[in-house]
């Protein structure tokens, strides 16, 4: 989607790519303008121990490059989520910031909580870059009834819910907790997406602990046709992140179906989706969680709300926009 934007400016992204011998060396001397980076871990990160050796040496190669182009680095995270070693990851990204001459992030709050984890050079610009709506991205045919049909859950049912790969940052087993606590008549909490630790599966079905609410939970990949079935099914998102969103993809795919979000309240969340799209918790709070749930699946304007957030996905969030606010970005880095 990015790519995408970029070539709408009128340029030609080529990928930068972390499979080759010596990437940010050879991308320095192919002639590009300037170079965007996004996820760097792979440069430095390999499944075996002479693979990772060998790109932390062509990474440390790669950074005395950077200095020869304008470098722009997008903070979609403070640090990859699954992350091994959060202090040498940090560690890592910093070098890229020392060389940057602008630093992209989702949302103010995103650019204030990345100015507080690193150490920004002063000359280094922070430019403020929405995330790219789905409108248009996923099919989207497919009623309410039909989705529910599908699924096997009822017209009357309140569903809330997660999609996306089941991990452990994730915070999964709080949500489910929390959820059961909540014991609301009717409620249904679906969880859809693929799963390499069976052990958050077990803590989930641990939880299920109600006579009033259920869950469900399809713990495979859901292909891109798909999607359209579990979002229509939904009355609202949750998300139950342990980390900090700074550019949360899933709050945008939520919006983009028309659906409002039930969500921490930190990093970017709530200046994405201000008051009424957002029923927020605090962090890892079990209470907070607990009326977070009961605020949104009791709320009797909930579609209401929903069709809010698709218009701040097509107000804030559009491909035209993205566009100019990239474009703007890479001129002043340019100059």
């Amino acid at each position: 989607m990015v790519a995408d934007a970029v070539e709408r400016g009128g340029n030609t992204p080529i990928p930068l790519q972390d499979t080759k011998f010596f990437p940010i060396r050879r991308a320095c001397q192919s002639g590009v303008d300037l170079i965007h980076m996004f996820w760097p871990s792979n440069f430095y990160h390999s499944s075996t121990w002479v693979g990772t050796l060998v790109k932390r040496l062509m990474f440390a190669d790669g950074l005395n490059c950077l200095g020869r182009l304008p470098l722009i680095y997008s903070a979609d995270n403070l640090y990859p989520h699954d992350a091994a070693s959060p202090d040498f990851e940090k560690s890592q990204i910093q070098k890229i910031i020392n060389e940057a001459d602008g630093i992209i992030v989702a949302s103010k709050a995103a650019q204030e909580i990345f100015s507080q984890s690193y150490d920004i050079p002063q000359a280094t610009k922070f430019f403020i870059v929405p995330h790219c709506n789905y409108i248009g991205k996923y099919k989207d045919t497919i009623s309410r009834n039909q989705a529910r049909i599908k699924l096997g859950i009822g017209a009357h049912e309140k569903v809330m819910l997660s999609l996306g790969r089941i991990n452990k940052y994730k915070g999964l087993g709080l949500l489910s907790k929390a959820f059961f606590t909540a014991d609301i008549k009717d409620s249904h909490l679906l969880i859809a997406g693929s799963c390499n630790h069976p052990e958050i599966i077990e803590e989930l079905n641990k939880n299920k602990k109600s006579s009033h609410a259920k869950m469900t939970i399809h713990s495979r990949f859901i292909p891109d046709d798909e999607i359209q079935v579990y979002m229509r099914a939904a009355d609202c998102a949750v998300l139950s992140y342990d980390d900090i969103p700074m550019n949360p993809g899933s709050v945008i795919l939520a919006m983009s179906f028309g659906l409002p979000v039930c969500c921490v309240d930190t990093g970017s969340v709530a200046e994405i989706l201000g008051p009424r799209c957002l029923f927020a918790y605090q962090p890892k709070n079990l209470d907070s969680m607990v009326a977070a749930i009961h605020t949104a699946l009791e709320c009797s304007d909930l579609s209401a709300r929903g069709r809010e957030a698709y218009d701040l996905a097509i107000k804030n969030h559009s491909p035209a926009l993205v566009t100019s606010r990239l474009q703007q970005a890479y001129a002043e880095v340019a100059q």
